[in-house]
């Protein structure tokens, strides 16, 4: 110390502080007839590691780096007060960490520690303004703060209080290069905004930060890429306030993000609003815990993918983040909706009215609490379907969850299905579900035009099963269905359609391609169709497309033979349509009753083929022909055969003839036979020859002076004829036949 007077008034004082062995100087000046002194204080570079220990009652407390000290103050005694007071701080390689947060220098262009400079001036000694250069947040979200402006003040109870303003810029990656979290940003975030806090002499502090758009800027955008997807979204917005005091930290925060939309190749997430808000607390314990509640509103958000889209217009999610005291961390909380709505393009499916509860933990273990999800309108291709109700529950990888529909369209109807999503693996996520549609054979019958009005009239009733797995995956929508109808009967009043016996078998194993497995078959006990009736049939085919159906084989028995056919294809381009049917064996009596001619009965087969040809709404036989076995003969009894003598004037030698065919063919005996089958006009010509003789006398006479035969009373004695040809035609109208024509409209 040295005076500059003699009588000690002024006097200038140099000393030197040395705490943990760092050198800090001080040069006074001291006027005591003024009771004020000027102080200067500077210090050299002062190692952070020494004072370590002084933070030992924070959790998880750390420092390092290099701190510099300069400041000037003017303090006068009478009273006590600072009038003046400038000083700055300077942090230089510095790291600071208190429980998961972690504060350094930030870093320039090159990477270069940028050193944190603090500066602190006052005219009173109660108020003083600060202003803070840049500085890095490494955890637990990469932060620069820019800048810093404030002002601290000493309130009347002693209270330290401090406002001001702050601008930062948020990037993921630090100032190592290396990014922290799953996302990173494709451009700085830029971050304005206020803050506040209090400190009390008790040692309870109090903080709170919100941001707020730079004036006459135009609207940050946030841009971040979290691989498949990219995000975007306007400036979010957020406030955060905190309390403290000797044994814990308490926080309130809600962040509100504008207009955020996700897409990826596949997808698109629509959110006009997100809003995460919550409460943590934090023990400041040498064993200390902490937790975390939270609430996540998104409000009308709409998702599209390839297969369709859906809405969710009340969207939530809650929950509560722990760490105990051995730092595990737990999570669990409860996924909400309702008033969901959706649609499936390619399937023609859509939905409405759905609500869930979804309970959810972390890590999966222990008992798992069952949510549940429930949709009151299903609609398929515009049919009313009913209403969905399921159970959910997560799983170590995802979510799994089994449920039923009970079908109001079709009351007996049940659905049963299962399934799960893999969401937490290291592969795209995925889901599966396998189902199973059964109705029982006693159920009602189903007028099928409830599903497809072309089918007006035409009943169905069996037994119905139908199993299924789905899956999907980023390349959309795939799975395979197995269909079976068993004991079933078809009615088509109309057309006079009956199949009973029906048995069907029906595998798509490219789901939700239309497409089935090849060889499927449809098996019937018996078919009547009008006066034609057939049993133990067999079709093979194969649907092609929603276009087309490829008959690959026919058979059926008919006349008590076989009948078969060769492929066709029945497609919704085809102007006609040719089918050839293959006969062996029929019972040739049984094939004039089945085509009306005549009722008849016999014994002997024929063979043949018999092609039809549909085109216009029209069938038509195109040249057929039975015949039968050479060498094999037969018995025919044909009754009712009025139809040959119809439109023939009586007493004509053309009557008499077709009279004495008549009468042959009571009882006949032949030892070949050829029916031809073909169509003339509107008309069906079936022209049987027959090669044999009448197994009785006929009640005709041979007259010589009329040159031919002569019908005679019946107790007069006919004629025994040894052989005789007979050359038959029957003109049918094919009405009974057209009126067929709607079948194969309904298959188009």
């Amino acid at each position: 110390m040295v005076a500059q007077d003699s009588s000690y008034n002024l006097l200038d004082a140099d000393a030197a502080f040395y705490p943990r062995g760092q050198r800090i100087s001080a040069a006074v000046k001291v006027n005591r007839s003024q009771s004020r002194a000027t102080v200067n204080i500077d210090s050299s570079a002062l190692d952070l590691n020494r004072f370590a220990d002084l933070g030992r009652g924070l959790s998880n407390f750390a420092v390092s780096g290099e701190m510099a000290l300069q400041g000037k103050a003017d303090v006068s005694w009478k009273p006590l007060r600072i009038s003046s007071l400038a000083a700055s701080l300077s942090l230089q390689h510095a790291k600071i960490r208190v429980a998961d947060t972690l504060l350094q220098n930030a870093g320039d262009a090159e990477g270069a520690a940028i050193p944190f400079r603090i500066d602190l001036a006052s005219e009173t000694g109660r108020q003083w303004r600060i202003t803070a250069g840049r500085l890095a947040m490494a955890a637990p979200v990469p932060l620069n703060l820019a800048g810093i402006e404030g002002g601290i003040k000493i309130s009347d109870a002693g209270a330290f209080e401090s406002s001001g303003n702050f601008t930062a810029e948020l990037n993921l990656s630090g100032s190592n290069g290396k990014n922290y979290l799953p996302v990173t940003l494709q451009a700085p975030l830029p971050l304005r905004g206020r803050f506040s806090a209090i400190y009390h002499r008790s040692g309870k502090w109090q903080c709170e930060m919100t941001n707020q758009p730079s004036e006459g800027a135009v609207p940050g955008v946030l841009h971040l890429r979290a691989p498949p997807y990219t995000i975007k979204a306007a400036l979010p917005e957020f406030n955060l306030s905190a309390t403290a005091e000797s044994d814990k930290i308490e926080a309130a925060y809600q962040l509100t993000v504008p207009t955020v939309r996700v897409v990826s190749e596949s997808e698109s997430i629509s959110i006009p609003k997100l809003l995460l808000k919550g409460t943590a607390e934090l023990e400041n314990k040498p064993r200390d815990t902490a937790g975390a509640a939270f609430e996540l509103r998104a409000a009308n958000t709409e998702v599209k993918f390839k297969e369709g889209a859906f809405k969710l217009p009340d969207f939530v999610i809650t929950g509560q983040l722990n760490r105990d005291d051995v730092r595990q961390i737990t999570l669990g909380g409860v996924l909400q909706f309702n008033g969901a709505g959706g649609r499936f393009s390619r399937l023609g499916a859509r939905f409405g009215g759905a609500r869930g509860k979804i309970p959810f933990k972390w890590p999966v273990k222990g008992k798992i609490t069952r949510g549940s999800i429930a949709v009151a309108d299903l609609r398929f291709k515009g049919l009313e379907l009913g209403r969905l109700d399921s159970q959910i529950f997560q799983t170590a990888v995802g979510m799994a969850f089994e449920g039923r529909h009970q079908s109001t369209l079709l009351p007996w109807m049940k659905l049963n299905f299962r399934g799960e999503s893999r969401l937490l693996t290291e592969a795209p996520a995925t889901a599966s579900v396998d189902f199973k549609v059964s109705r029982p054979a006693t159920a009602p019958e189903i007028d099928l035009a409830k599903f497809y009005p072309a089918a007006q009239g035409t009943r169905i009733k069996g037994k119905f099963q139908m199993n299924g797995n789905l899956n999907l995956n980023k390349q959309g929508l795939g799975g395979q269905i197995q269909t079976d109808f068993k004991n079933g009967s078809l009615m088509l009043n109309e057309n006079k359609l009956a199949i009973e016996g029906l048995r069907m078998s029906i595998s798509m194993p490219e789901f939700p391609k239309v497409r089935s497995a090849p060889g499927q078959q449809i098996h019937f006990n018996k078919i009547s169709l009008g006066d034609f009736k057939a049993r133990n049939g067999r079709i093979d085919f194969q649907i092609e497309s929603a276009r087309s159906v490829l008959i690959e084989k026919m058979r059926f028995l008919w006349c008590d033979g076989n009948v078969e056919s060769q492929a066709m294809r029945l497609s919704t381009t085809a102007k006609e349509y040719h089918l050839t049917f293959y006969c062996d064996r029929l019972n040739l009596a049984q094939v004039l009753d089945q085509f009306g001619a005549a009722a008849a009965e016999g014994r002997g087969s024929v063979n043949g083929r018999i092609p039809l040809k549909y085109a216009n709404g029209k069938i038509k036989f195109d040249d057929g022909f039975l015949f039968s076995t050479p060498g094999e003969g037969g018995k025919i009894h044909l009754t009712g055969t009025d139809i040959l003598t119809a439109g023939i004037a009586p007493g004509t030698t053309q009557y008499v003839q077709m009279e004495l065919a008549r009468e042959a063919l009571k009882d006949y005996d032949y030892s070949w036979a050829k029916l031809n089958i073909t169509s003339e006009g509107e008309e069906l010509m079936l022209k049987m020859q027959m090669d044999g003789k009448p197994a009785r006398s006929l009640p005709f006479v041979y007259k010589k002076e009329i040159g031919g035969f002569m019908k005679v009373e019946a107790e007069a004695k006919g004629s025994k004829f040894q052989g005789i040809r007979l050359d038959v035609n029957f003109r049918l109208p094919l009405n009974k036949l057209l009126q067929y024509k709607d079948l194969i409209n309904m298959i188009n």
